[in-house]
């Protein structure tokens, strides 16, 4: 039987990802020999993985730009934007169910070192779904003896939208070279990021 896989959440089912009914796409288990037999990290640990040197990496703002979906998540109460101290605590209670996990979010993001709660909301999508999963495996190919890995955190202050800053795949277009003129990139900046 397949299942859905998404890490930091009991779901007994196992078909249902906590962020559902936005983002439904997660690695699906399905035990085939041309599927995934575990998690990604799982596999990782055990050694079941291509051995190629590996590049990983993250944006500052990896989670502005999902601060958007957070209406659309089911909660038992309607949140909307700006995010409130309620309307965080439901998410998060959404997708953790342990009172203790959430506890310690909270003191690891404490509301007055932040500008606000979507800034606060914004740095625990940036690293719940992004930079920790990254440095975990990161650290499961290191620690299986394969060296040729690397991990970049780009960080660029966009202007175009408005608020987000270096959202998730805004590093893309310096990558590949497709910076549009009327966002005012320098072609230095995109050969920098080559």
């Amino acid at each position: 039987m397949a299942r859905s896989w998404y890490p930091g959440r009991d779901n007994s089912s196992g078909t249902v990802p906590p962020l559902a009914p936005v983002f439904t796409y997660y690695p699906t288990i399905d035990g085939s020999s041309i599927g995934l037999t575990a998690s990604p990290l799982d596999c990782i640990k055990a050694g079941k993985f291509n051995r190629v040197p590996t590049i990983m990496g993250t944006n500052q703002d990896e989670g502005t730009i999902f601060l958007f979906v957070i209406p659309f998540l089911y909660t038992k109460h309607q949140i909307g934007l700006p995010v409130t101290a309620r309307g965080l605590h439901e998410c998060l209670s959404h997708v953790f169910s342990n009172s203790t996990t959430i506890n310690r979010i909270y003191d690891a993001y404490p509301r007055k070192k932040l500008i606000n709660q979507n800034v606060r909301a914004a740095a625990i999508l940036r690293d719940f779904i992004f930079v920790c999963p990254t440095r975990r495996a990161l650290a499961a190919i290191e620690k299986q003896g394969f060296g040729s890995t690397w991990q970049y955190r780009f960080s660029y202050p966009h202007v175009n939208p408005p608020g987000l800053g270096d959202y998730h795949a805004s590093e893309i277009g310096f990558v590949f070279r497709h910076l549009k003129e009327n966002l005012h990139y320098k072609e230095s900046l995109q050969t920098e990021g080559q």
